[in-house]
């Protein structure tokens, strides 16, 4: 059973889309969350996608494979994506998997609005 995606628009011209990641993201839910990004990205300038980790506690290869799909489609749009608030476990998973190269990563939802927004 997958879990719903809470989504959010922020910034004053509403160009950041924040999407609250489930507390696992697997194969049960990957497209889902990549659906949610596609289809609600915002097309401005300065357009942006915020991940909220905050809840998240497992990411499989499969939800790994999501993101860098995700973080694909921000290139190919030139948008900004950056994951917020990641727990250590997951900080340890991205650095064993080297993917601190790959993503921006700011400690919350808060301070990724704020890196876009400024």
């Amino acid at each position: 059973m997958s879990q719903e995606l809470h989504a959010r628009f922020e910034g004053a011209d509403s160009n950041i889309l924040v999407i609250e990641v489930p507390t696992e993201l697997t194969h049960v839910n990957s497209e889902d969350l990549r659906g949610e990004v596609h289809s609600r990205m915002p097309d401005h300038d300065r357009a942006a996608v915020v991940l909220d980790l905050s809840g998240c506690r497992l990411i499989t290869s499969i939800g790994v494979a999501a993101l860098l799909q995700i973080r694909e489609a921000c290139l190919d749009s030139h948008s900004t994506l950056l994951l917020a608030a990641l727990n250590s476990e997951l900080v340890e998973f991205f650095q064993m998997l080297r993917l601190f190269d790959l993503f921006q990563i700011v400690e919350s939802v808060d301070d990724a609005i704020d890196r876009v927004a400024g």
